[in-house]
């Protein structure tokens, strides 16, 4: 709605006080993100912490647009430091809801998401406030594509792999549209051939080809920049990933990555109690008496399959254990 409102007042359509107000609102939850943001990087080593998707493409839209900023998506290079953020975050963020974390165990390790929470400023119509953490780029599934742990060095390539990864996990919209406009009107679309490369080796190139053809049925007068995203290398490529997709991941591929990991299986994990926050290099183990507590440096969870009903029984007796422990 922030886009649409935006977009008309920039038009000269004349908005009256509400729609000033959301447009207003959403400016400040965008400019909390950035704050945000802003207070981690200074916490933590350059580079080590990775802005993703939406918040990283509002940079590059024209003056007077107001793109929506759901959430803050993090990535981070090592679990080490995916602990620390999770930590800083906590100390920035008093008000934080219990925390969501899933694991995901893969041929290479296992790899954390973790959603942290807190109230928007107005609850009754925003969702919460939202920082989704993860140590690795892009999820993967049980469907031949793999868990890639790395985020692509050149920025607008990261920029269209992102929006790709969301055309894998949902139905593209206006703002993925206005996400490509933004970038090709600003310059800062990728070379063909690098971007071919990077789709082939993030696996992604059926969904760069996806978005292409996305942008050309809405917006057909669309700058000539967005033309990398069917280019023929592209759409060689795609043909390709989808023949090893059918094959559930045993075509052949190009280049084998080091940054790719298998998915195996994926834990949910449920908040038992949060540590009181203070930096940390520890890493995430499970409790030897009982296998079923992950204890953390942030907190200790209960884990469950994802899917699968806890009892309240489950969390009682999970809850007493872990209060028997050490903080």
């Amino acid at each position: 709605m922030p886009l649409v409102l935006s977009m008309a007042v920039r038009e000269g359509h004349e908005g009256g006080a509400t729609t000033h107000h959301e447009i207003r609102r959403a400016q400040r939850r965008a400019k909390a993100y950035e704050d945000l943001f802003r207070g981690i990087s200074e916490s933590h080593p350059a580079h080590s912490v990775h802005l993703l998707k939406g918040n990283a493409i509002a940079a590059h839209y024209p003056e007077g647009l107001v793109r929506a900023a759901n959430d803050l998506d993090l990535t981070v290079t090592d679990e080490a430091t995916f602990w620390q953020v999770a930590s800083t975050v906590q100390q920035m963020l008093p008000s934080l809801r219990p925390v969501e974390l899933t694991v995901f165990q893969t041929d290479r390790g296992t790899h954390y998401a973790m959603t942290l929470q807190w109230p928007s400023e107005d609850p009754l119509v925003d969702a919460p406030l939202r920082v989704e953490l993860s140590s690795f780029a892009l999820l993967g599934d049980q469907e031949g594509v793999p868990l890639r742990v790395a985020v692509p060095t050149a920025q607008d390539i990261a920029h269209v792999l992102a929006l790709a990864q969301e055309a894998r996990e949902r139905p593209l919209g206006l703002k993925d549209l206005m996400d490509v406009l933004a970038l090709a009107e600003a310059g800062a679309m990728p070379d063909a051939a690098d971007l071919c490369a990077a789709a082939d080796a993030w696996r992604l190139a059926p969904e760069v080809r996806q978005l292409g053809a996305f942008v050309r049925m809405y917006a057909p007068s669309a700058p000539e920049a967005v033309t990398v995203l069917e280019d023929a290398g592209l759409v060689k490529a795609a043909d390709e990933e989808e023949a090893r997709r059918d094959a559930r991941g045993d075509a052949p591929h190009r280049a084998t990555e080091d940054f790719h990991a298998v998915m195996g299986e994926t834990l949910g994990a449920v908040e038992l109690r949060r540590r009181p926050s203070r930096p940390t290099s520890e890493s995430a183990f499970r409790d030897p008496g009982n296998q079923a507590i992950l204890r953390t440096p942030v907190g200790d969870y209960l884990l469950a399959e994802v899917g699968s009903r806890l009892t309240s029984q489950t969390y009682r007796d999970a809850m007493l254990y872990v209060r028997a422990l050490p903080l």
